[in-house]
């Protein structure tokens, strides 16, 4: 009715009017909705572990599986990987490879460590696991991982920053 009144137009006309309306809508919905989607996917970055500067005797190690060919090996107290101006994020991923179930350290711009769940993947190579926590990463932020007292042998793969799903 709006139509009719506003544009004058013949009653068949008006139903197809309306009916163009209808379909640019759902249109422009589900266009929103595409690009929300890429919008979320644009705001996770992935940083591979053999880029990350080595800390306290860890090293690299060849893997099939891994993208970069290299996971890096944190298998003593002491050992991490220092990732340095990541972007802001609220949450961090992961990967690894480890025989054991445990925790590993994370610290971001060298304040208290904050322990990660990790479980076993039933060998250090060939296969990775993704852990995911919330975290505040500020922009040029460092993001440690390392191995403390009592935490387990890990092999990093990467790291994954971001604000949507990362999983």
């Amino acid at each position: 009715r709006y139509l009719k009144v506003v544009c004058k137009l013949p009653r068949r006309f008006s139903r197809f009017w309306m009916r163009s309306d209808i379909a640019a809508m759902l249109l422009g919905v589900s266009s929103f909705i595409f690009a929300s989607t890429f919008d979320v996917a644009a705001q996770t970055r992935t940083f591979k572990a053999e880029s990350a500067g080595l800390v306290g005797g860890a090293s690299k190690l060849s893997d099939g599986v891994a993208s970069g060919g290299s996971l890096v090996s944190l298998a003593s107290p002491g050992q991490g990987i220092r990732f340095s101006n990541l972007p802001a994020a609220g949450k961090l991923a992961i990967r690894y490879a480890s025989v054991t179930n445990g925790t590993i350290s994370v610290t971001v711009n060298g304040q208290q460590p904050r322990k990660v769940n990790v479980h076993s993947s039933g060998a250090l190579t060939n296969c990775v696991l993704r852990s995911i926590i919330d975290v505040a990463i500020p922009a040029n932020a460092v993001v440690s991982v390392s191995v403390a007292t009592n935490d387990v042998a890990v092999n990093v793969h990467q790291v994954i920053v971001g604000d949507g799903a990362l999983g």
